[in-house]
């Protein structure tokens, strides 16, 4: 066969290449936001508190991260329906069928929203309408 006659057999097999990679990006699940639990995550949940699902689900969102103040202070704050809860200890206080989503916010977003004391980030949850 001439070189001629390849050119449409490469043009096809590369063609069904893509239909069929195309076709399994479809069919996979969209990925998992990790800066966000859900009321569906929490469906169900076997834990006794907030703390003890965020530990299992997302458990990075309870260690500090970021710069070191000068004041040596600080910690990741919580949030419920936009009020200041205190620290991650708090969470032990939330059960998890109150909560219908709760997200992290890093450092820089969380002071945007809060203020500057939030050297570490913050949990911001919203509850359930009931």
């Amino acid at each position: 066969m001439s070189r001629m006659s390849w050119i449409p057999v490469a043009v096809l097999l590369v063609t069904l290449g893509a239909c069929a990679s195309s076709s399994q990006e479809r069919m996979r699940k969209p990925p998992v936001d990790r800066q966000l639990i859900t009321a569906a995550e929490l469906e169900g949940a076997q834990w006794p508190s907030m703390f003890e699902a965020i530990s299992a689900m997302r458990g990075a969102w309870l260690t500090k991260r970021g710069p070191v103040s000068f004041s040596g202070g600080g910690d990741i704050v919580v949030y419920l329906d936009r009020n200041r809860l205190g620290g991650p200890d708090s969470l032990r206080s939330i059960p998890c069928d109150m909560i219908a989503s709760a997200r992290l916010l890093s450092a820089p977003d969380a002071q945007s929203h809060f203020g500057m004391d939030h050297p570490y980030g913050a949990i911001v949850m919203v509850s359930r309408k009931r």
